[in-house]
């Protein structure tokens, strides 16, 4: 949240430029987006948004700030009393019934969420068992912002921990199936925790799944070659991974008999095979090995 709020105020600064008034408002909005679920700390970026819109001296601007304070409002946050407040100072006109029946929702909400809240704050870093139960938390009610809010503010403390992103990563998986979303995550997984070798086969899967290119699937399977898993079992369990991807994408209505395999997959199966005097049925496509 921290850094959404100075960059929020770094881009004030170009509003006399070009384009300057969207993009200022394009910051503010990305912002809302990602932290303005944060109950304890996404008060700090709905004040800044709505300080800059009301410094706009103009009609049509006062609808965007009315905006800005019924959004917020609608939302369980700390210290949600105080901007309801402010708000009745600030309008002109009574505030609308929609809007305080939207508000009344969000306290109830907030006093909810609170206990998980206030575990946070009584615990010390990392706190994973407190983020794990406010996650299982957020997973029963079901928002998909707020479910993902919560494994990101979990992952700042515990990047480490590859548990985590696993969880993270099947839900995403599962549930938003959002690719730019589901391959950030993945990627991010892989960067912090490279010797878990599930991450890596689940990256994978989840690069085939949204039909990236094999080249790019290919170089991430070089990486993890590269990453320094722990185990040899490890080796085997992600060279069965890229296989499987390879057997995948075999088209066996054709008559050609074609190796689909690169040849250093092939010094890899002559190795780990070589005991059963030839390779499996499945890892070819008809043609003797």
């Amino acid at each position: 949240p921290n850094i959404w709020l100075e960059y929020g105020q770094y881009s004030v600064g170009g509003i006399g430029q070009k384009g300057g008034l969207e993009k200022v408002r394009s910051v503010f909005e990305r912002a809302l987006s990602s932290v303005g679920l944060h109950m304890t700390k996404g008060l700090a970026i709905w004040e800044a948004y709505r300080e800059f819109e009301s410094a706009i001296v103009e009609a049509a601007r006062l609808e965007k700030v009315h905006s800005l304070f019924r959004r917020q409002l609608a939302i369980p946050l700390y210290d949600m009393e105080a901007t309801f407040a402010e708000y009745e100072e600030w309008s002109e006109d009574p505030i609308p019934e929609s809007v305080i029946q939207s508000y009344n929702k969000a306290l109830q909400q907030l006093e909810k969420y609170k206990p998980h809240e206030e575990a946070l704050l009584q615990a010390e870093a990392p706190r994973l068992a407190e983020y794990q139960a406010y996650i299982d938390f957020e997973m029963k009610i079901g928002d998909p912002a707020r479910i993902q809010l919560i494994f990101e503010r979990a992952l700042v403390e515990n990047c480490l921990v590859p548990d985590l992103w696993i969880r993270y990563s099947q839900y995403l998986d599962r549930q938003l199936k959002v690719k730019d979303l589901v391959l950030s995550v993945h990627s991010r997984a892989v960067r912090n925790c490279p010797w878990t070798v599930a991450l890596w086969s689940r990256y994978l899967l989840a690069m085939e799944r949204h039909g990236v290119e094999h080249r790019v699937i290919s170089v991430t399977f070089e990486k993890a070659l590269s990453a320094g898993f722990i185990q040899a079992t490890d080796y085997v369990e992600i060279w069965q991974a890229y296989l499987d991807y390879l057997r995948r994408r075999v088209d066996f209505k054709q008559g050609t008999e074609v190796p689909v395999f690169p040849v250093r997959t092939e010094r890899f199966l002559s190795v780990s095979f070589a005991g059963m005097g030839q390779w499996p049925k499945y890892l070819t496509m008809g043609q003797a090995m």
